[in-house]
């Protein structure tokens, strides 16, 4: 399989140019260490109409951080292909972390995923830049394919998780909130009629006195 992957990449080493690299190693700076998709997550979260989106990319971004960074990564412990091949001229400084999975491609599609899931039209540009983000730590020989691919899946499947339950959360709270407000405005009307009727009873005990007192004085 390292073959293979390692195939792919001498393949895309083929294709550096100048314009290029420059625009690779800018993509991949966005995802060093989540800074650009955690500064997005606290815009969100700071205003009140996009406040349950930003909190689900940052609860994303921390899972995805303990359970690829910190678990996966230690566990498999894979060796980087600039590692095993260091006669292959970086753009990047040398990682130091293992490989396994790509936690910029975690990271940048759990924000993008969380985007796309509350706001397509925002989704689409987002989802691209991930990509872009995925692809540029194979052009720049940090990651094997199926690194990043791991980090593209773990990313999708933990953002897909948390926005879908703050979504079902979300709507649980807003039908409590209608159960409510409908209650309330049903004891008012009740206690509008008792009023209203109490009133009307003691009108016609008025008017009945009134009519008995005619009689006796006749």
């Amino acid at each position: 399989m390292d073959v293979i992957e390692f195939q792919i990449l001498y393949t895309l080493q083929e294709l550096r140019t100048p314009l290029v690299d420059g625009l690779m190693v800018f993509i991949t700076s966005l995802g060093d260490h989540g800074w650009f998709w955690i500064l997005m997550g606290v815009l969100l979260f700071s205003f009140p109409r996009t406040r349950i989106l930003g909190g689900c990319m940052l609860i994303s971004i921390a899972a995805g951080f303990l359970l690829g960074n910190v678990m996966l990564k230690n566990i498999a412990a894979r060796q980087r292909p600039c590692w095993l091949d260091p006669s292959v001229e970086l753009l990047v400084p040398v990682p130091k972390d293992f490989s396994f999975p790509s936690g910029h491609s975690l990271v940048s599609f759990e924000g993008a995923v969380c985007i796309f899931l509350f706001n397509r039209k925002w989704g689409i540009p987002a989802l691209m830049l991930a990509v872009l983000t995925a692809f540029s730590r194979l052009y720049l020989f940090v990651h094997f394919p199926t690194d990043v691919l791991a980090g593209m899946a773990l990313g999708i499947i933990i953002a897909w998780f948390v926005a879908r339950t703050a979504k079902r959360m979300s709507t649980a709270k807003d039908i409590s909130t209608a159960k409510d407000i409908s209650t309330s405005k049903g004891m008012g009307t009740a206690s509008g009629m008792g009023t209203a009727s109490g009133m009307g009873t003691a009108k016609g005990s008025e008017e009945n006195q009134r009519q008995d007192d005619e009689r006796l004085t006749e």
